[in-house]
C-alpha cells in the first residue's frame, strides 16, 4: 500500500486513497454513517437508501421561539 491507495474495509483490496466505492466489492468506504443500520451514505444524502433513516441537517431545520 502507498500514499495514493488504501484498504477497502469489506474486502481488504487495495484500491485509490480517492475512492467513495470499492472497484472490487462495490461497497462504499466514505460518507455519513446512518445511525439505524450502520451503513455508509454520500455526505450528501437526506436519508438512508438501504433503511430510509433520516438524517438530521441542521442547516433546514428551523428553531421556533416563543
Amino acid at each position: 500500500m502507498t500514499e495514493t491507495t488504501k484498504h477497502c474495509p469489506f474486502c481488504i483490496q487495495v484500491i485509490p486513497r480517492g475512492a467513495e466505492r470499492c472497484y472490487h466489492c462495490g461497497e462504499r468506504v466514505e460518507g455519513k454513517v446512518c445511525d439505524d443500520c450502520r451503513s455508509l451514505s454520500p455526505e450528501e444524502a437526506r436519508k438512508c437508501r438501504w433503511c430510509g433513516f433520516v438524517f438530521n441537517d441542521a442547516a433546514r431545520q428551523i428553531e421556533i421561539k416563543d
